[in-house]
């Protein structure tokens, strides 16, 4: 259990958590949503009756991370820039979790309230993802050899991935690979560098 009670293996675990919570959110996906076309979040949109699954998925994980960064503070092995980063990055998606974004397909009749609960969200899922980038970037500048090599990959597949889920088709298609890449990133080589 010690060994498991460690900053980066809990942050790690966060990462695993959000991915069973949003699975099984799949399995109960509401009616007319699609994993191509449809990302994560609309998972859990507003006025869908399960949308708990998706905010355990989104404020599970973020609790866990805010809970690596406790045990960091009291023995630290993260780099003092990339905690703060995931403490901006833990605070986003407990916002993303506790404001749903919508899902057209759903056609469900929503409050007034409902556009500035999904500007919110995006928000929140915008801010994680930057976030996110500078932490990869924080990795190259102190980087070296083969792992700045995968670290500078990593971004140049992070960065077409991001154009192409803003702009292109199947933004639910390329949400997903573009989040496995991230997260395989995350699992990997999290706090590999030395400043």
């Amino acid at each position: 259990m010690k060994k498991i009670n460690q900053p980066l293996n809990i942050m790690k675990i966060g990462v695993l958590w959000f991915y069973l919570f949003a699975l099984i959110a799949h399995f109960f996906a509401p009616e007319g949503y699609s994993i191509i076309n449809n990302n994560f979040s609309q998972l859990g949109p507003q006025g869908y009756d399960l949308a708990w699954i998706m905010q355990i998925a989104f404020i599970g994980s973020a609790i866990l991370w805010l809970y690596g960064l406790y045990l960091n503070n009291k023995t630290p092995v993260l780099h003092t820039s990339v905690a703060w980063m995931f403490l901006g990055i833990s605070i986003f998606i407990v916002f993303a979790g506790i404001f749903k974004t919508t899902l057209p397909e759903l056609q469900l009749p929503l409050s007034s309230q409902s556009t500035l609960e999904k500007d919110i969200h995006l928000f929140a899922a915008h801010g994680s993802q930057l976030l996110g980038l500078i932490i990869l970037l924080e990795h190259i500048k102190y980087s070296t050899g083969e792992v700045k090599k995968m670290h500078m990959r990593i971004l140049v597949a992070l960065f077409v991935l991001s154009i192409i889920f803003q702009f292109g088709p199947f933004m639910g298609l390329t949400q997903r690979i573009l989040a496995f890449t991230h997260s395989f990133w995350t699992l990997t080589y999290l706090n590999v560098y030395k400043a």
